[in-house]
């Protein structure tokens, strides 16, 4: 029996997969800490997460750097799997202009959300591009058919 790899066909899914791994990874290493050691929130604006300086310093590339910076290992390890899995099954089915275009619309949307409405935090993370990709799973993906 023929088994399918449920990854095969889906070089963006792995990609984003690859650079939130590589963004844990830098931010590690940049500010010396453990590998699975949570990260200071307060320092990752060093390395490009979102602040609500945004609107005053209009540094709109921290829409998109701070889906890749992680806090806590093991949110960016589920942020991580989740999207491998939905963004596969996506690519799969409506190709990888349509993931790479809801993954980043809507994690920059979501970054830009939380800014706009807690301004003094840090905002970092991929949750706000999986929320995307699930609810465009609901909208996109015929009932049934995640591959």
């Amino acid at each position: 029996m023929h088994q399918k790899n449920i990854f095969s066909r889906s070089p963006i899914a792995i990609l984003i997969f690859v650079l939130i791994l590589t963004g844990w990874t830098i931010s590690a290493l940049y500010f010396g800490q453990a590998l699975f050691a949570s990260q200071k929130s307060l320092r990752l604006p060093q390395l490009g997460a979102a602040t609500g300086e945004l609107f005053v310093t209009h540094e709109w590339w921290r829409l998109l750097v701070s889906q890749f910076l992680h806090v806590h290992f093991l949110h960016m390890l589920f942020n991580a799997m989740s999207i491998l899995i939905i963004a596969s099954s996506l690519e799969r089915t409506r190709g990888w202009l349509a993931l790479l275009s809801i993954y980043l619309i809507g994690g920059m949307a979501g970054q830009l959300a939380s800014v706009w409405s807690y301004p003094a935090l840090v905002t970092d993370g991929a949750s706000q591009a999986l929320m995307a990709l699930c609810a465009s799973t609901f909208i996109l993906l015929p009932k049934g058919k995640v591959t």
